[in-house]
C-alpha cells in the first residue's frame, strides 16, 4: 500500500499558486516570441512588397526604353556604301583578330605539350657515359 503523506490546505494552495505563477510565465514568454516573430513575418512581408514593386518599376522602364529604341529608325539616310564598306572592313578585321588569338592559344597549347615531352625525354635519355655509371652501381661485387 501507498502512503499518501498529508499535506495542510495551506501548503497545498501555495504549490497550486506556484505552478500557477510559473506557467503564467510560461505562457508570457510564449507570447512574447509569437509577437517577436510575428513583427519579423510583417516586416519581411513588407520588404517583400518593396522589392517586388521595385522590380515592375524596372521591367516597366525596361520596357519603356525598348519601344524608344524600336521607334528610332535603325539606319539613317545617309547610310551608303561607303558606310557599309566601312562596317565589312570591321568585321573582317574582328573575326582576324579572333582567328589570330585562336592560332596564339593553339600554339601556346602546343609549346607547352612540347616542353612537358621534353622533359619527359630528357628524363628517359641518357649517353654512355650516363649508362655506364648507372650500371656500374650494380655490377659491384659484395
Amino acid at each position: 500500500m501507498v502512503v499518501i503523506p498529508n499535506i495542510s490546505e495551506r501548503t497545498f494552495y501555495i504549490i497550486i499558486a506556484a505552478i500557477a505563477v510559473v506557467g503564467l510565465i510560461f505562457i508570457l514568454i510564449q507570447i512574447r516570441r509569437i509577437k517577436k516573430a510575428q513583427k519579423k513575418v510583417n516586416y519581411l512581408g513588407e520588404e517583400l512588397k518593396l522589392k517586388k514593386l521595385e522590380l515592375v518599376k524596372d521591367d516597366m522602364r525596361a520596357v519603356c526604353q525598348k519601344k524608344q529604341k524600336v521607334d528610332k529608325p535603325i539606319y539613317s539616310p545617309n547610310f551608303g556604301a561607303k558606310h557599309y564598306k566601312n562596317l565589312l572592313r570591321n568585321v573582317d578585321e574582328s573575326k582576324r583578330s579572333l582567328e589570330f588569338m585562336k592560332i596564339e592559344k593553339k600554339l601556346s597549347d602546343l609549346d607547352k605539350r612540347e616542353e612537358v615531352f621534353d622533359r619527359i625525354k630528357q628524363k628517359y635519355e641518357m649517353d654512355d657515359n650516363d649508362f655506364k655509371r648507372k650500371i656500374s652501381k650494380y655490377d659491384r661485387e659484395c
